[in-house]
């Protein structure tokens, strides 16, 4: 009976725990009905906005554009080696041209006057003025270019045409569009270009060592050969050998730089210390401190810079989704706060269980 009577006295005061389920569930019901609502928003918005921003559709955009451009490149080389003059070939460069046209004219909606906007550190302008050059290389190139070559008889056109004959090699260039595409492939190639700095130093380095050692072997070697006369003389034997590759300063440089990517460098360096033994330690110095000490430098400076590359990638990116997550959050709250906050929400749900009970 107790239980009963404290029961009773419950449920009249509102504190028995239907009323409590069924708030909750008219919350839930209510954030089901608003994030129904947002995502029927979503799916009304333009197809070029859901197609410019981060997502599935985006990714899916991108890796069509990168298809597209790897056949383009593939279907190029087949071209200047079989029937460059086919018929074909010039509608399906047109088809290409196409969907190169499209694709930037989505980006330059999307993006409006920030196409051609650079702020600090925006990566994606060089990108932008890069596409934006060579869609119109291949328009002067695959359209202009017929036209001009149709009208024979006027001579000013036949000049420009000319002109436009060089450009026809910079389609090429095309297949640059990839890096873009492709995550991976832009952060090597920003990683190549930020280590160029250092890369010249080093090869700067390098070019003085060798230019020591060609002037020792051009001293030792070269001059010895071009004053042997008759057989005995140093080098005598070996005189022809010994001027191509240490006749002079120069050929001596192009020898050293063939022998630092070790073609044919032993028999290179036997003609000279097969009778001057001791040069042996020169040549043995040489391909030691430049064929790998240097050219393990040059290795390590570049995939350091493309590390730190990859690494402020992932950095950017994890900042991005902590923002986004951040934001998502925010708006949560927000609606949730907007939900309890609500005059009479509460006693509207606690009146309704009463009523049903």
């Amino acid at each position: 009976m107790p239980d009963n009577r404290y029961s009773r006295m419950y449920q009249s005061d509102g504190f028995t725990s239907e009323p409590e389920e069924s708030f909750t569930h008219e919350a839930s019901r209510g954030h089901t009905e608003e994030s129904d609502s947002l995502e029927d928003e979503d799916s009304e918005r333009p197809l070029l906005d859901r197609l410019m921003e981060e997502g599935p559709l985006n990714n899916r955009f991108q890796m069509v554009t990168a298809v597209v451009i790897l056949t383009c490149t593939v279907t190029m080389a087949i071209e200047t080696d079989y029937y460059p003059d086919c018929a074909l070939w010039w509608w399906w460069n047109t088809v290409v041209l196409i969907y190169f046209c499209l694709e930037l004219g989505v980006r330059m909606c999307h993006a409006k006057l920030h196409f051609f906007a650079c702020g600090e550190g925006d990566k994606e302008c060089f990108w932008n003025y890069f596409d934006f050059i060579i869609v119109v290389i291949c328009i002067i190139t695959q359209w202009v270019e017929p036209a001009l070559s149709a009208d024979g008889k006027n001579s000013g056109g036949l000049e420009i045409l000319r002109i436009f004959r060089v450009f026809r090699i910079l389609r090429t260039l095309r297949v640059l569009r990839i890096f873009r595409a492709c995550t991976q492939l832009n952060n090597l190639a920003i990683g190549l270009l930020d280590s160029i700095g250092t890369v010249v130093w080093i090869a700067l380095l390098m070019l003085m060592f060798m230019l020591i050692f060609a002037i020792v072997l051009t001293d030792v070697a070269g001059n010895q050969a071009k004053v042997a006369t008759k057989p005995g003389d140093l080098f005598y034997d070996d005189k022809d050998d010994i001027l191509m590759y240490w006749g002079s300063v120069t050929k001596s440089l192009v020898t050293l730089f063939q022998m630092l990517t070790l073609d044919d460098w032993t028999n290179i360096s036997r003609q000279v210390y097969s009778q001057l033994p001791p040069m042996w330690f020169v040549f043995f110095l040489y391909v030691f401190l430049m064929g790998f000490a240097m050219l393990s430098l040059l290795t390590g400076v570049v995939a350091e810079h493309m590390t730190e590359v990859s690494t402020e990638t992932k950095n950017e990116q994890k900042k991005d989704d902590d923002h986004d997550l951040m934001q998502f959050l925010d708006n949560e709250m927000v609606n949730l706060e907007a939900e309890i906050l609500t005059p009479g929400a509460h006693g509207a749900a606690a009146a309704a269980a009463a009523a049903a009970a």
